[in-house]
């Protein structure tokens, strides 16, 4: 089971070329299973950007990624949260399950912040699972490396009640997973201090 994973796509009103070039390349050598956008699929840099852009952007890459026919679920990053103002990370996760590959599933945390199982060969059992965790946005007065929010208190215990769900589900096992996230947490950026 293959997973492939993209960040910070930032996407423009005028795709960048050579990304639609790495990505579509990337996707034809891999032939992955599952794609993980893990946040910034939007840009900081849009002056004068409207709701309407801001979706002819996503379609900029979600068009093409469309085209190959591989499931793909997403989580956000601060620059998604960026436009909330006028187009909503609800919205945002609306226009991607317009798009018939998008598995985000109906029971999440909030719009970028859920799990997704996946069961074994056969059907029977959750063999691995992957969550995915929004970051949120910037923090008001804040510096540059220590400026985001990062994953809430009730995040953690979201996935805390999470996973004890799939261990008792999986008759009292650990369930194998991985979280994509968008920011790293704020120990990274203690270290690298």
């Amino acid at each position: 089971f293959k997973i492939m994973q993209f960040g910070d796509t930032q996407d423009m009103i005028l795709k960048d070329v050579a990304e639609i070039k790495l990505i579509t390349a990337a996707l034809a050598q891999e032939e992955p299973d599952l794609l993980v956008f893990t946040g910034d699929q939007l840009t900081d840099f849009f002056p004068g950007a409207t709701e309407d852009g801001l979706k002819k952007c996503l379609s900029n890459l979600f068009d093409i990624i469309d085209t190959y026919d591989i499931p793909f679920i997403v989580t956000f990053g601060n620059h998604d949260h960026d436009y909330e103002d006028f187009f909503t990370i609800e919205e945002q996760l609306a226009f991607y399950q317009q798009y018939e590959n998008c598995i985000v599933p109906e029971d999440r945390f909030n719009p970028g912040t859920y799990n997704v199982p996946v069961k074994s060969s056969d059907g029977k059992s959750i063999a691995f699972n992957i969550y995915m965790m929004d970051t949120n946005n910037k923090r008001e007065n804040s510096d540059l490396l220590t400026g985001y929010e990062g994953v809430k208190p009730e995040q953690v215990e979201w996935y805390r009640q999470k996973s004890d769900e799939l261990k008792a589900a999986n008759g009292g096992k650990v369930v194998p997973s991985l979280l994509f996230q968008h920011i790293p947490v704020k120990e990274i950026y203690q270290l690298l201090e």
